[in-house]
C-alpha cells in the first residue's frame, strides 16, 4: 500500500510540473481519475483540521501542496481579524476559503469562481467542512465592469487554471488558447457592493491569472474605503501593464506594499518564475 501511495504521488509529481498541458499529460489525467474518483483527503495545519474532495489529479495536488505552494498567503489569513469579511477571487476548489473559515472565528467568506469546472469542487469542499453559513459562493467572474463576456477555458480539468475572461490574455501578458469558452456575466467590485449588497470585504486575494489589474480598476470607490485593510493580488513581473497598473491603483488607493514573496515551488516552475504575491495594507 506504501508503495502504491508513493507511486501515484510521482505520477501526481510528473503530471503537474511536466505534463499539465500535453496529450500524454491527459491521457495520466484519465488515468489517475479514476484512481481518486469519490476521494477525500485530510489537511492538518495550525492546529486547522480539514477536508478536501479530491475525485480527480489536480484537486488532490492542490490539497497536498497546501503547505508548500504559497506559504506566504497562509502566512497572511493567519493575520486576519475575527469577525471580519474576506473575499477569495478566484478561488478555484476552494482551499483557502476552507482554511480561512476553519481558522479565524466569526469569519464570512465570498468566494468568486466562474469556472463551471471548479464550481463542484468548491460546493462539495465548502460541504464536508460544514462551512455552508460562512462560506458563500458567487459563480460570476469579477472584471472591470458589469457586462456579458466570454469565459476562456485553456483547459477543463476540474481545479484546472490558467483561464480568462473578456480577454484572450493569460497570466504573464501573452495569449492562451481556448480549448472551451461559455458567455456568461461578471461584476465590478463597486457593483457588487452597491448593488448586490454584499458586505465590502476586509480583505481581499486575487488570483485569477491575468486578469488582476481590470478587477482593481473596477473597485475603485471600494478601494477607497477604510474597511479594506489589505489585499493580495498575483502580479507576472514579466507582464508590466499588469505590474505598472496593480501598483498605481493601490498607491492610489491609500495601499502600500507591505510583501513580495514567491514560494520554492513556485520559484522552481520556469512558466510561474516570474510570478508573486503582493501583499498590500492600508498604513
Amino acid at each position: 500500500m506504501v508503495i502504491l501511495k508513493n507511486t501515484v504521488r510521482l505520477l501526481i509529481k510528473f503530471f503537474s510540473k511536466i505534463l499539465y498541458r500535453t496529450k500524454i499529460g491527459d491521457v495520466f489525467y484519465d488515468v489517475l481519475s479514476d484512481v481518486y474518483r469519490d476521494k477525500t483527503i485530510s489537511v492538518n495545519h495550525n492546529s486547522c483540521s480539514m477536508m478536501f474532495f479530491i475525485g480527480k489529479p489536480i484537486p488532490a495536488w492542490r490539497a497536498r501542496t497546501f503547505k508548500t505552494k504559497e506559504p506566504e498567503t497562509l502566512e497572511w489569513i493567519e493575520t486576519f481579524d475575527e469577525h471580519s469579511v474576506f473575499w477569495d477571487v478566484g478561488a478555484n476548489v476552494g482551499i483557502y476559503s476552507i482554511y480561512s473559515a476553519k481558522l479565524i472565528k466569526g469569519l464570512k467568506v465570498y468566494c468568486f469562481e466562474p469556472s463551471v469546472f471548479n464550481l463542484e469542487y468548491l460546493a462539495t469542499n465548502i460541504n464536508i467542512n460544514g462551512l455552508n453559513d460562512r462560506v458563500f459562493i458567487i459563480a460570476n467572474a469579477l472584471s472591470e465592469k458589469t457586462e456579458m463576456g466570454a469565459m476562456q477555458m485553456s483547459n477543463t480539468k476540474h481545479g484546472g487554471a490558467l483561464c480568462s475572461f473578456g480577454t484572450l490574455t493569460g497570466h504573464d501578458g501573452n495569449q492562451i488558447n481556448p480549448v472551451f469558452s461559455y458567455q456568461t456575466l461578471s461584476f465590478s467590485i463597486d457593483d457588487v457592493v452597491n448593488m448586490l449588497h454584499i458586505p465590502a470585504p476586509n480583505y481581499i486575494k486575487i488570483d485569477v491569472d491575468g486578469i488582476e489589474y481590470l478587477i482593481l480598476a473596477g473597485a475603485k470607490s471600494t478601494l477607497l474605503d477604510s474597511r479594506v485593510k489589505s489585499i493580495l493580488v498575483e502580479v507576472n513581473d514579466e507582464f508590466q501593464l499588469q505590474a505598472r497598473s496593480v501598483s498605481k491603483i493601490l498607491k492610489d488607493s491609500g495601499f502600500e506594499l507591505s510583501e513580495k514573496r514567491q514560494s520554492e515551488m513556485i520559484h522552481s516552475d520556469e512558466n510561474l518564475r516570474n510570478t508573486y504575491n503582493q501583499i498590500w495594507t492600508r498604513p
